[in-house]
């Protein structure tokens, strides 16, 4: 959850109900959780044939920490998820560069919400990436208009 959810009051907010901004937060931390899945997993198995299973049993951000709870404290403390590397290689599993992937996501981190990207930029970051099946999803959701 985004900081300003676990703690409105600190953001002068009077409910910690999911806003365009917690979501791009939390956009951040599916990368992060998605190139984990890449990482833990033999790149044998591509990510979109694994079973629910294999997708579930992976690391999910901040599972170093044995105690969820003690998550909420190191997130207001401006503490982020981690994403692991690989000895060699800059690519993901997946197709993405891993370098624009965490400055992406280093962005929707931000402390303060407004800080964070607008949600149409992140869509125009993710295509210019230029992964085909990204591209291609991302144009099923948020079309590109014509002009003419």
């Amino acid at each position: 959850m985004a900081p300003e959810q676990l703690n409105p009051e600190d953001f002068a907010r009077t409910s910690d109900r999911p806003t365009v901004q917690s979501d791009v937060y939390s956009f951040a931390c599916v990368c992060a959780e998605v190139h984990s899945l890449c990482m833990t997993h033999e790149e044998s198995v591509p990510l979109l044939t694994r079973s629910s299973k294999q997708l579930y049993t992976s690391n999910v951000p901040f599972s170093e920490i044995a105690i969820d709870i003690q998550v909420v404290p190191l997130v207001l403390q401006g503490r982020r998820p981690s994403f692991k590397t690989r000895k060699s290689g800059t690519e993901s599993d997946i197709g993405i560069p891993l370098e624009p992937l965490q400055c992406l996501a280093s962005r929707c981190w931000a402390h303060a919400p407004e800080e964070r990207p607008h949600i149409k930029e992140i869509v125009s970051h993710m295509k210019d990436l230029q992964v085909p099946w990204v591209s291609t999803a991302l144009s099923n959701v948020w079309p590109t208009p014509v002009s003419g």
